[in-house]
């Protein structure tokens, strides 16, 4: 058995290189980084700060947080909706 290494394309790390450019502008003015000690606490709370607390023109000023929980709560409300008709069928 063999294992394949399928070559990527830049475009697959687009989203990725944006996120990390948005980091490396913003979270360096909101932290001291000194060390890897510092470095790594200043990752953990700006991801935090980027997915609660930053609104996003993409996202019509909503948090990445505020759209998944929408996103979840529609799902959700599909499946009951999904569920009940369902059992009107029974």
């Amino acid at each position: 058995m063999s294992i394949r290494h399928i070559k990527g394309h830049c475009i697959d790390n687009g989203p990725t290189e944006g996120l990390w450019g948005i980091i490396k502008s913003e979270m360096y003015c909101m932290y001291e980084i000194v060390d890897e000690k510092s470095l790594r606490s200043a990752i953990d709370g700006y991801m935090k700060f980027y997915a609660e607390e930053r609104p996003q023109e993409r996202f019509l000023c909503k948090t990445p947080s505020e759209v998944r929980r929408e996103a979840l709560s529609r799902r959700f409300k599909a499946l009951c909706i999904l569920e009940f008709s369902e059992m009107d069928l029974k």
